[in-house]
């Protein structure tokens, strides 16, 4: 058994964790009374959870920590994972190839952890919650409004939650779109130079259309 992790005592463990240039990270991780420096391509202390669960099987195949770093230097990250990207004036983060409620506030904690401004939350349904959905997307627009995102625009009945959540918790401009379109010209409208927009919702929701749209 090889154990993983960063807070608490483990087998190979990551500390020294910072984002470098908005887009990767950079972290040291001790095995063995050894150290080694990892950058992947990457942001998120989530993805470096998944980064050392990849180098603990690597290990317990026999790689050694340099070979681990140096696979994890060319990774290539699946589109729509937390992409970052500049579209005109803006700063567009688009992970909006899935969601959960998970995956929701590990984005919104990347977010505001690399984000200096104003930062807009683009949120779609998240699919396939069963009974506990409605209270779910609530919670989603609580935590954009404790994380002081300046706007949250919602697409899809489930979405229209998240915009109750986030207006209960303060956020000053709250609109529910009815379709890509509609929520295109909402940002047009209130986007500012330099803000941070997430893109985020299931598969299903396409929110990626609206970043085309821009």
């Amino acid at each position: 058994v090889l154990t993983f992790g960063i807070e608490n005592e483990a087998d190979v463990r990551a500390r020294d964790i910072e984002t470098v240039g908005g887009h990767e990270t950079r972290f040291t991780l001790d095995w063995k009374g050894r150290e080694q420096t990892f950058v992947f391509a990457m942001v998120g202390r989530h993805n470096v959870y998944n980064a050392l669960a990849a180098i603990a099987a690597g290990f317990a195949l026999g790689l050694t920590p340099a070979e681990a770093a140096a696979g994890l230097r060319n990774l290539k990250a699946t589109k729509m994972r937390f992409e970052v990207q500049d579209v005109k004036m803006y700063h567009v983060v688009n992970d909006a190839y899935n969601a959960s409620p998970m995956s929701m506030k590990a984005a919104i904690e990347t977010l505001s952890e690399l984000t200096k401004g104003r930062k807009i939350a683009v949120m779609g349904d998240m699919l396939e919650l069963g009974s506990v959905s409605e209270e779910a997307h609530r919670e989603v627009g609580r935590e954009l409004a404790e994380h002081g995102f300046a706007a949250v625009v919602t697409r899809g009945q489930m979405g229209a939650f998240i915009a109750d959540g986030a207006e209960a918790g303060g956020v000053p401009q709250v609109f529910r779109a009815d379709s890509h379109e509609a929520a295109a010209d909402y940002l047009h409208k209130i986007l500012e130079p330099g803000d941070t927009i997430l893109f985020k919702g299931s598969r299903g929701m396409q929110m990626e259309k609206i970043i085309d749209l821009l």
